[in-house]
């Protein structure tokens, strides 16, 4: 998923998998969050999440080092080479490499 800036006012949400699916995953997985109502995040809370990260990441602007920050199971990535475009991620597990 991308979120590219447009302007300082409007996101452009380019989401590959829809907020809604995101809501249907997380219910499905038993996945709650501290911030969802009920438990589990509605489309609109997982969008909520997105945009304070986004809005975290766009505040932070003195420290350049600051490429990412993550919350709810997932992670908004700041290309250093597209300052206006953003990354998201969602963890969905490890891998144990030991087998153990």
């Amino acid at each position: 998923m991308t979120v590219t800036l447009d302007n300082e006012d409007y996101p452009c949400y380019m989401w590959e998998i829809q907020p809604e699916s995101l809501a249907a995953i997380y219910a499905m997985q038993g996945w709650p969050i501290a911030d969802a109502e009920n438990g589990y995040p509605t489309a609109d809370e997982i969008e909520a999440v997105v945009r304070r990260m986004v809005d975290g990441l766009e505040r932070d602007e003195r420290d350049s080092a600051t490429l990412y920050l993550s919350s709810a199971r997932m992670l908004v990535y700041r290309d250093p080479d597209f300052p206006s475009s953003y990354e998201i991620y969602l963890h969905v597990g490890y891998v144990d490499m030991e087998g153990g």
